[in-house]
């Protein structure tokens, strides 16, 4: 009985303290970036995200869906150079075209990694995209939303229920050797 209710305690004292939830960091308009016009790199949503507001872009998970947590959907907002249909076109949140590669580790692809004139000489969809850049989505549509993932930090109650847990495991082994 003793021991059921010791692991009871430590069991609970355990799942109180491993939970995680999504917060809402802020939003930004991908034509909030700078000007096309200048040579800007190439960015993915998370990576836009980590530049605005601080942090590393593993940090983030990008939404279109609005700042609500329970409906995040990993998807992003880009703008595509001299390419107008692309205006507003919704990617993968780690999504990057750059010179023809295509990309969705938020790594840098093989392109030159700045938001500049494609040729066309590759086979994929055509114009370098990213997350950040003043260019062709003119609408209010083109908003993605970041959230962040923090921890929750275990009340008081739960890190007493582990100390008795432990503490009475503590006495049981003492008990036993006595």
């Amino acid at each position: 009985m003793k021991k059921s209710l010791i692991a009871a305690m430590l069991a609970l004292g355990f799942s109180a303290s491993a939970s995680a939830d999504w917060v809402f960091v802020g939003s930004w308009d991908v034509n909030d970036g700078p000007s096309w016009q200048d040579l800007q790199p190439v960015l993915s949503a998370r990576q836009a995200a980590a530049q605005i507001f601080g942090g590393s872009y593993t940090d983030y998970a990008i939404s279109t869906a609005g700042n609500n947590a329970s409906l995040i959907d990993f998807m992003a907002y880009v703008n595509g150079y001299a390419v107008g249909s692309s205006s507003g076109r919704i990617v993968a949140q780690n999504f990057i075209q750059d010179d023809g590669f295509s990309c969705t580790d938020d790594a840098a692809c093989a392109g030159n990694g700045f938001y500049d004139y494609y040729d066309g000489s590759f086979p994929t969809l055509s114009g370098d995209t990213s997350a950040y850049i003043s260019d062709w989505c003119a609408t209010e549509a083109c908003v993605n939303y970041a959230f962040v993932q923090r921890n929750n930090v275990p009340e008081p109650g739960s890190l007493a229920l582990l100390g008795l847990g432990l503490a009475g495991l503590a006495s049981l082994r003492r008990r036993k050797y006595n």
